[in-house]
């Protein structure tokens, strides 16, 4: 989903640029700064191309608003990674279980059977194939004390998952930041200050309970 939103959101810049009438055979407003340079710079590190154009405040925008992205998904990696560790931790202490050298799916399974005895018995039932049993050795063993632990590791993992889901949204909302920048950067070179129409493109990333609501801003002040 998020990299279909990226999609569509190339889609929109390019028309926007369009719309703006960006052509590489015109006059720069801006004699002796390079396009190329602007771009790379915005491309790097969002609003830099700008400050290298001279329009700072875009600039400070910019910077602000990958911050803060940067930031979120830092602190959102951080808590998935905290969160992983005590659920592992959990299910060690009150299902007996080894979480070392699993992978995602031997957590799944531990968050909805009691126990790998319960879960061979109703793959082999319903799916009639021992391709996905455990094997019944320690190294695959789980039991639940009560269904309470079982669910309270349910509740760890799901946060886990969903810090981890959050922060990889945020890596694609920096990738757009770093778009808006170049696309801000394309129009306002050939755009001279006593001129321009004062268009902002940016982004936002508004948490949600658990989740994160990122949305796209463009305002024009007349």
């Amino acid at each position: 989903m998020v990299y279909k939103k990226f999609t569509l959101f190339l889609l929109f810049a390019a028309s926007l640029a369009i719309g703006q009438g960006f052509s590489f055979k015109e006059e720069s407003a801006l004699g002796g700064k390079s396009l190329i340079k602007a771009v790379a710079l915005s491309a790097l590190v969002p609003g830099t191309g700008e400050y290298y154009l001279e329009y700072k405040g875009r600039a400070y925008i910019f910077w602000g608003t990958d911050a803060s992205i940067w930031l979120g998904y830092y602190g959102f990696s951080k808590w998935g990674n905290i969160k992983e560790e005590e659920y592992k931790a959990y299910a060690a202490r009150y299902a007996d279980a080894l979480p070392e050298n699993k992978d995602s799916r031997f957590f799944d399974n531990v968050a909805l059977y009691d126990s790998r005895d319960d879960y061979n018995l109703y793959t082999l039932l319903s799916e009639g194939d021992r391709t996905f049993l455990y094997p019944e050795t320690r190294d695959y063993y789980w039991m639940w004390q009560t269904n309470d632990n079982k669910n309270h590791f349910a509740s760890l993992r799901s946060s886990s998952k969903t810090a981890k889901r959050n922060a990889s949204i945020l890596l694609a909302v920096a990738g757009l930041n770093r778009l808006a920048s170049i696309v801000d950067v394309m129009r306002v070179y050939y755009t001279p200050k006593s001129n321009e129409e004062h268009w902002r493109l940016g982004f936002d990333a508004v948490p949600d309970g658990d989740n994160i609501t990122c949305r796209v801003l463009i305002g024009r002040r007349f």
